[in-house]
This record gives structure tokens, sequence and C-alpha cells, in this order.
């Protein structure tokens, strides 16, 4: 059994006040079978960056069921300065931070990925005295 606490967190509903939007992804898996994923928000927490979520997992070959499996996720989001921040205080240096996996500086027109590329800095020089 998943189990999440969000602490004070906003219940997402569309309009009418139904359940958020349903995303659905599709993994085949070799001949009719695939793995089908829907993926609704349940809560937001925008101070601890903080989403929640209900992970639904079926099996299916065709339009047979084989299985099905329901979980509660949590995504932890962080805003580019902040893992900026967090690479450079990890010894990481010439970060270059581009969006989509495009090679592009990362901007407001990337919508799907932010991408950091860095290397880790050579070790610390320490003065002898």
């Amino acid at each position: 059994e998943a189990v999440y606490e969000v602490g004070v967190a906003a219940l997402v509903t569309d309009a009418s006040g139904g359940p958020a939007e349903l995303t659905r992804e599709l993994w085949p898996m070799g001949g009719e079978r695939r793995l089908v994923v829907d993926r609704r928000t349940t809560g937001v927490d925008p101070v601890e960056q903080l989403s929640c979520e209900e992970r639904r997992y079926r099996l299916m070959d065709g339009e047979t069921l084989l299985g099905e499996e329901v979980h509660a996720g949590q995504n932890h989001w962080y805003f580019k300065a902040e893992v900026v921040t967090m690479l450079q205080l990890a010894g990481f240096a010439d970060i270059e931070v581009t969006g989509d996996y495009t090679g592009i500086p990362f901007g407001a027109e990337h919508t799907d990925a932010i991408v950091f590329v860095c290397r880790k800095a050579g070790g610390v020089s320490r003065a002898s005295g």
C-alpha cells in the first residue's frame, strides 16, 4: 500500500469540480501486449513544491486485461536556479542549462524538459603554509 502525506494541499479539480485531467501513456511490450499508464493529479502543495498523483497501471493483451495496479506517487519539483545551486554545491562546474533535449539554452518556449549538462570540478587545491 502506497502512503503519502502532503500537508495542506489543494485538491486539483476541473472547472465543474470533477477530477483533474487524466494523462495516458502507452508502452508497447511486443505483440498485442501493452502497458497502459493513467496518471491523475490528486493534489498540489506549492509551498513544499510537491505534487501528488494517482497512477493506474494496466497490462493489456489486445482488449484483454491481464493485470491492474493502482499506486499513489509524488513528485518534487525544483526551479532552475535551485538545481544550478545544488550542482555547484556538489562540486560541478561548466553548467549548461538547455531545453527539450535541443541543446538550445533553456527558455519559455521549452515545455517538455529542462536539461542540465555539467562536469565534476577537479580536486580542491589547498594552500600550504
